[in-house]
């Protein structure tokens, strides 16, 4: 729930951004868009392509997805990723097409004041001189029957939700519309979705 992750957004095999932290000599720290951890060990780092190099602390990066270890009891969120080039091949097709989709996604019109046409960092960045606990909701690159709602949990730290939208319409008015965060978290309309679960979290 605080993680904003789904057993979709973290499969196996899926290519991911990530934001380099740390950089022991056996593996390199990195950070998900949404915070969860991972590590790229040693031997999923570079391999023989020429031009390959360790990636750099304060810089992203691209890692496939090889594990995922969510163990609540012990306090364990952590992904496990590998940046050999061989690994990324599979997926490359996979990888245009997302950013093929990203170009090419059609701009929703939705009448809700929170509501606007930018992508993460915009939302960010608007976010920026907003208050604690405000909320932008934006289209998703996951599909056009998808949301994303980002808020402002502090000072250069934010939360971003994937909504999916069950009786999808343009404008997001159709009274069959169900906004569904996750099993145990659905909302009839988007004032409901930010009282009950963006502002209770906050």
């Amino acid at each position: 729930m605080l993680g904003g992750e789904t057993q979709k957004t973290l499969c196996i095999g899926l290519i991911v951004s990530v934001l380099v932290f740390r950089t022991p000599p056996d593996s390199i720290h990195v950070c998900l868009d949404s915070g969860l951890e991972g590590i790229i060990k040693q031997e999923y780092l570079v391999d023989d392509t020429p031009g390959a190099e360790k990636p750099v602390k304060g810089k992203m990066t691209q890692g496939v997805i090889i594990d995922v270890r969510i163990d609540h009891e012990n306090n364990i969120y952590e992904v496990e990723l590998s940046s050999h080039w061989s690994d990324h091949e599979k997926d490359l097709d996979i990888l245009a097409w997302k950013q093929r989709a990203e170009v090419t996604k059609t701009r929703r019109i939705i009448k809700h004041p929170n509501f606007h046409n930018f992508n993460t960092s915009q939302a960010e960045q608007y976010l920026d001189g907003q208050q604690r606990g405000d909320v932008v909701i934006q289209p998703s690159s996951k599909g056009i029957d998808h949301l994303a709602v980002t808020w402002k949990v502090d000072d250069k730290l934010y939360q971003h939700i994937d909504i999916t939208e069950k009786g999808y319409g343009p404008t997001g008015q159709s009274l069959d519309t169900q906004f569904v965060v996750d099993a145990s978290h659905t909302y009839i309309d988007l004032d409901e979705l930010i009282v009950r679960h963006v502002n209770a979290m906050s």
